[in-house]
């Protein structure tokens, strides 16, 4: 299910994008806790789009889109002020660090890293600027393997659990359909993954050594301390790409043509 709404750059019409949104909520089944923060990262996103893209009320429009999936809210923001495509790497980090130098725009942007599940920038002339957000379901969270593609064309495979002989199959032959689309530029984000045997080592190398034949890249995300010890006891941490977080992953792979 999907629907779109223009809505003018006011500050009034905040309110209604957030009423607009809510037969979304709706349609993806989201409980209250998950509704109260699409509302407030939208909030936020519409609020630095006048403020920022347009620098004023009354500049322009903004398109707004909600689509549904089996495993996912996904909400668009879209634009025609400049170019706007802030370090999301960045917005992971608290902007309370440095009381000194707080920023309340800051905030705003790490509101809307923090409570929403993926978060995308991107920018095209003549159209402008649009923000992805998206709020995964409930059902999504519990699924031990959860695909998901992005705008610039990469795949992010996130695993909860552990990876031996009882879920190797799933994740072997998630990876293998990707392959088999040819889909080569690959996040592996590793953030609920508690364990891993040699089994689901191995095909992480295997999946590796046949992205890298199409000049594509495997890269691994948000590896705990425990996992992390295995990669390094076998000397895998030098083999592949390791990053703090899904976001800094995305910017490095995003360098890959």
């Amino acid at each position: 299910m999907k629907q779109t709404a223009t809505f003018p750059g006011r500050y009034a019409e905040i309110r209604n994008i957030g009423r607009f949104l809510v037969s979304g909520y709706d349609a993806a089944e989201l409980e209250d806790d998950a509704r109260f923060q699409v509302e407030l990262a939208t909030d936020e996103a519409t609020t630095n789009i006048i403020e920022h893209a347009y620098g004023a009320e009354n500049v322009g429009d903004i398109i707004v889109t909600w689509e549904t999936t089996d495993d996912a809210l996904t909400i668009t923001l879209q634009d025609t002020g400049p170019r706007f495509a802030p370090d999301i790497t960045a917005l992971e980090q608290s902007p309370i660090a440095d009381d000194e130098n707080l920023k309340i725009g800051g905030l705003g942007l790490h509101f809307i890293r923090t409570l929403m599940d993926e978060v995308h920038f991107s920018y095209e002339p003549y159209v402008g600027n649009t923000l992805t957000l998206v709020k995964w379901r409930k059902s999504a969270e519990t699924d031990p393997i959860l695909l998901k593609h992005t705008s610039s064309g990469l795949y992010i495979i996130t695993v909860r659990g552990r990876l031996d002989h009882a879920l190797n199959a799933q994740f072997e032959n998630a990876l293998d359909q990707l392959l088999v689309n040819s889909h080569f530029r690959i996040i592996v984000n590793m953030q609920h993954v508690t364990y891993i045997n040699s089994s689901g080592l191995r095909i992480l190398v295997s999946v590796w050594r046949r992205v890298r034949t199409h000049d594509g890249n495997l890269v691994l995300a948000n590896l705990d301390d425990h996992v992390m010890e295995v990669f390094t006891i076998v000397g895998f941490d030098k083999l592949f790409d390791m990053f703090d977080s899904v976001a800094a992953a995305q910017a490095a792979l995003e360098g890959i043509t």
